[in-house]
């Protein structure tokens, strides 16, 4: 760390609103009216990072060139996502401040996706002697309609863009603050900045901060805890672990977790990093606690100046230009829940297969991209068992795949086993993770391997179907069920909805019951409701589960409702 003359950038928590959070032991004095029933307020210190030295050379990490949906480009795209800057009178004043701050968010806004507005409060006036400037989320939120895990907090500009509306309509999301008084910024952002600190990287870094590149642990006195009265962690450090444990299973407050946070051995390790094939994001975890640069950081000796992704560092010197978050950086804000602008959506479909009665039959999986990309798309895959197992009923297998550049789709094959046993459907999954240049979308499928084998007994089937949501009014979705052959006498099976990306009570109405079909008749229809919205969102789906069949037995016991976004 540098001394305090000089120059420090700061990333900050402003003033943090814990949104669902029971009360907290905060001082009166810190808190302020909540603007939503049940809130409740706490400022929180600013902390901060320094500027280092500059590099030997002058660096340069130019902005991603921006792609119009008329440039023909392979994956073209325009923002898509909305930044409202309110600028205070100090930046109105200064216009050449004003137009580098423009340009730093103008970055973000191309690279992430958001359908509710990000407003950022920016002011431009003198800081304290060597700050260069702070920022960071308004207020934070946890468990709200939306969210990816439950018990974790969101800074609440991602929150927002989770749940499709505004939480807190009372203020802003980020908080930025930098330093009119400062005489060593650069405002221009070709890169020419002749000794100077570039404006531009310093408001590139902040906004980061302030959009979720930072997590809540902290370190006093050798003990370990998670900041600020927070109940539990932010979504950031969920995919944290130092030497291989994860940090949220260590108990907090305790030693242990101050010796893994200064254990210089911490990193970022979520799904959406790890494609970026660079491995583990290496965070700065000096030995010696720093407030405000341990661990909200990438490390410094790893992704140097010039280096794609050191935005993030802990410290920026002069001649020292980054216009581009870089892949990691990326990766950590996907892996916390931002949607990427700039990246197809990656998924995998279920598949089946009738298993025959010898031999092996190739079971293929569909794996495809939401568009095409201009670059290459690799993925993991593993199969994970189910009602059937390996190796008796499939041959377990991990694995790559590969979309070429232009292209959507390839498939994975997995050998299904035959014999001649009188079975159920049986099933297994495909999982896939670690892809590289895609968001990732539906990342586990079902494999069904159905039964062909002779029996005196007619067989339920259930099939898929399909419906658009619609924006108003309950639309009901008509699902078959089907005997195999008839039946002599009356047999019945037992329904319900189960699991999917879709949610019930949100997209569709759960439900159970039993159908019967009569003697000499082959089908029933089943109908659930399908809730309507206008929320702009991906396709979802749900499943429909046959069980306790009465007189026959099942032979494809789970059909796939797909409810198609319309908005």
């Amino acid at each position: 760390m540098l001394r305090n003359s000089a120059p420090r950038l700061v990333a900050a928590i402003a003033a943090v609103t814990l949104i669902g959070v029971p009360t907290l032991n905060a001082d009166p004095a810190a808190a302020s009216t909540p603007s939503v029933p049940g809130t409740q307020l706490r400022a929180v210190p600013l902390t901060p990072i320094v500027a280092g030295p500059a590099p030997l050379h002058p660096t340069l990490v130019p902005a991603a060139p921006r792609r119009s949906s008329s440039s023909g480009s392979l994956h073209a795209f325009s923002s898509t996502s909305t930044f409202i800057v309110n600028y205070d009178a100090g930046f109105n004043a200064n216009p050449a401040a004003k137009a580098a701050f423009q340009f730093a968010v103008d970055q973000w806004s191309n690279v992430i996706s958001s359908p509710v507005p990000i407003v950022v409060d920016a002011q431009f006036s003198p800081l304290d002697p060597g700050v260069l400037g702070s920022a960071g989320p308004h207020n934070v939120a946890s468990n709200f309609t939306g969210r990816p895990i439950a018990d974790t907090w969101y800074p609440i500009a991602l929150a927002n863009a989770l749940h499709g509306s505004d939480l807190d309509v009372s203020g802003g999301d980020i908080d930025a603050s930098f330093s009119s008084s400062f005489s060593g910024f650069y405002f221009g952002t070709d890169g020419q900045t002749a000794g100077k600190y570039d404006f531009a990287s310093v408001v590139l870094h902040e906004l980061g901060h302030g959009l979720g590149f930072l997590g809540a642990y902290i370190v006093t006195n050798g003990t370990g805890s998670v900041c600020c009265g927070l109940p539990s962690p932010l979504a950031y450090d969920r995919f944290t672990s130092s030497n291989g444990q994860a940090l949220d299973q260590i108990a907090t407050p305790s030693v242990a977790l101050g010796n893994a946070l200064t254990s210089q051995a911490v990193q970022f390790s979520g799904p959406q990093t790890l494609g970026a094939g660079l491995g583990p994001a290496q965070l700065f975890a000096p030995a010696g606690w720093q407030s405000g640069s341990s661990y909200s950081h990438l490390d410094e000796t790893v992704y140097g100046a010039g280096n794609p992704n050191s935005l993030m560092t802990p410290a920026i010197g002069p001649n020292e230009v980054i216009h581009a978050p870089g892949p990691l950086t990326l990766g950590i804000l996907a892996d916390t829940g931002w949607t990427l602008s700039n990246q197809p959506t990656l998924s995998v479909a279920s598949a089946r297969i009738v298993e025959g009665n010898a031999d092996l039959r190739s079971m293929r999986f569909n794996v495809s991209l939401s568009s095409p990309s201009a670059t290459a798309v690799s993925f993991n895959y593993e199969t994970r068992p189910g009602t059937a197992s390996s190796p008796v009923d499939f041959a377990g297998r991990t694995g790559t795949g590969t979309l070429p550049a232009g292209t959507t789709s390839t498939t994975v094959n997995i050998a299904v086993k035959g014999d001649t046993t009188i079975e159920a459907m049986e099933k297994f999954q495909l999982h896939v993770f670690g892809q590289s240049n895609a968001n990732l979308g539906a990342s586990t499928a079902s494999g069904y391997i159905l039964d062909d084998d002779a029996s005196s007994d007619p067989r339920f089937g259930i099939g898929n179907a399909s419906i658009v949501e619609g924006n108003s009014g309950v639309r009901k979705v008509r699902l078959s069920i089907t005997l195999s052959k008839k039946h002599t006498a009356a047999v019945s099976v037992q329904w319900a909805t189960g699991t999917g990306t879709a949610v019930a009570g949100s997209d569709y109405s759960a439900a159970n019951g039993t159908v019967s079909i009569a003697a000499g008749r082959t089908d029933a229809v089943v109908n659930i409701d399908i809730l309507p919205d206008s929320t702009s969102e991906t396709n979802d789906y749900f499943r429909v589960t046959l069980s306790n069949p009465v007189g026959a037995g099942i032979q494809r016991g789970v059909g796939v409702v797909t409810v198609n976004n319309d908005d």
